[in-house]
């Protein structure tokens, strides 16, 4: 339990200092994600947004995250926006006492419904080959779906379903995740 509460108070000094303006925190009865979001703006030009990220599980695996993702609207008027960006992974598996990192492509998509509250559909798709993943891992795929609506300005709240996994060629893939969760988005 110690080295869960030091890893995500870890995670929010750091934020601190790139002058988070949203925070993300996914929960389900066996995980947990927090997510610090930043506009590029405050380190350089805009247009990006970088996030900082931390996820445990109950069998006391870790994963930290650093991201950089791009997104926009397709021309003309649409409900839809798109995204391309990278993360990098590092991991830590409690019951191997191993650690795994990873460089992943991603892409992200939302549809927002045409209504007076904000609804939106969104997925995003991370994905890191052989070759950009360490050790006896053969990849890294990180998958979230999940359905958002803003409460009130500001504050949104999301279910939705997340798969994490670690393919390995080394016996069976690992599980981080594979749960659906609930969850709330603060921009400050």
């Amino acid at each position: 339990m110690y080295r869960r509460v030091s890893f995500v108070f870890t995670i929010f000094i750091v934020s601190l200092s790139v002058q988070a303006n949203d925070l993300e925190i996914a929960l389900s009865d066996e995980t947990a994600q927090f997510t610090f979001t930043a506009d590029t703006g405050s380190v350089g030009n805009g247009g990006g947004r970088l996030s900082l990220g931390g996820f445990f599980n109950e069998e006391d695996d870790i994963a930290a995250t650093l991201g950089f993702m791009v997104t926009g609207l397709p021309a003309g008027r649409t409900p839809f926006a798109f995204g391309l960006g990278a993360k990098a992974y590092a991991t830590h598996i409690d019951d191997i006492d191993d650690e795994f990192y990873a460089l992943a492509l991603g892409a992200r998509m939302r549809y927002t419904f045409p209504s007076n509250t904000p609804m939106h559909i969104a997925g995003d798709v991370h994905y890191a080959p052989d070759i950009t993943t360490s050790n006896d891992a053969d990849g890294l795929l990180d998958v979230v779906l999940r359905f958002e609506i803003e409460f009130i300005p500001g504050t949104s709240g999301f279910v939705g379903y997340r798969l994490f996994e670690l393919q390995s060629d080394v016996g069976s893939d690992y599980e981080f995740d594979d749960n659906l969760h609930l969850g709330v988005r603060l921009n400050f």
